[in-house]
């Protein structure tokens, strides 16, 4: 299966995730949250989707959160 450059649609990944937390710390009332933690939030979402039924888009995209929360955590070395 090929996947897609997702940056050419989103941009940057760790850009993307913390905007997204930026706007759920806001709706939450809460100062931040960290893009690696948006990164984790995520992929517990897509394991929820997948444990309700067998979806392999959902299972992808869990793996791919999990591998961007690894990667923003390494940029914040």
């Amino acid at each position: 299966m090929a996947y897609r450059d997702r940056q050419a649609d989103y941009g940057d990944a760790a850009d993307n995730l913390a905007a997204i937390g930026a706007v759920w710390a806001e709706l939450l009332g809460m100062d931040t949250i960290p893009a690696d933690t948006v990164a984790l939030m995520l992929a517990g979402m897509k394991l929820v989707r997948a444990s309700g039924r067998i979806n392999r888009d959902d299972l992808v995209d869990a793996c791919a959160y999990l591998m961007l929360a690894d990667d923003v955590r390494e940029g914040m070395d």
